[in-house]
């Protein structure tokens, strides 16, 4: 689903985006943990951000609860256009994995574990385009809301399949070494 709203994203579906809300939020566990919610998960949605926009983190703020191995982080990230919002968590008692977008022309939601994303096209230039970015995708409307249902995958397992298939052909990976160092470097910042 992200590569979907990537896609949607660099053809403007929902014309210039302003802001990005991204929740990791995982299961409460008593398992002990060598590391926070920052660098275990959200070193993730910083990627996640950076295969998505191209574009450096301006400013970064992030409050975590003050255990040592923090169990929240929310993360407040700027770069010249879109405000990003992310939320990371083990102490819930559900999980979910969700990206929202808000737009000029519309917004969309990404449920990234269900792999259903979820249109608003606020004008008619953005309902066509979105037709355009969809082909031959299972689509329904609900309301005002184009609802797209996607073959489920495992992100996981696509990943390692094209860094693979990279490595195996010489080809050029879709997450570079300094986008992957960049997303370290914010996991373990505290402010900047």
């Amino acid at each position: 689903s992200v590569r979907e709203i990537k896609k949607m994203i660099e053809m403007g579906v929902i014309g210039e985006v302003l802001a990005c809300n991204i929740d990791r939020i995982g299961l409460k566990t008593d398992k002990v943990f060598d590391t926070g919610v920052k660098v275990d998960l959200g070193v993730h949605d910083y990627d996640l951000v950076s295969y998505l926009f191209h574009n450096p983190i301006k400013n970064f703020s992030v409050f975590c609860d003050k255990q040592e191995n923090e169990d929240l982080s929310i993360a407040n990230m700027y770069n010249w256009h879109v405000h990003f919002t992310l939320h990371q968590n083990r102490l819930s008692e559900y999980k979910r994995r969700r990206i929202e977008l808000v737009g000029i022309e519309g917004s969309i939601t990404g449920d990234l574990i269900n792999q259903t994303i979820v249109v608003n096209p606020g004008t008619v230039d953005s309902l066509k385009t979105l037709a355009e970015c969809l082909g031959d995708k299972d689509v329904k409307m609900e309301g005002n809301e184009v609802v797209i249902t996607l073959e489920k995958e495992e992100p996981l397992k696509n990943e390692i399949d094209a860094f693979i298939d990279a490595f195996l052909n010489n080809k050029s990976y879709h997450v570079t070494f300094e986008d992957g160092k960049r997303a370290i470097v914010l996991a373990w910042k505290e402010d900047f």
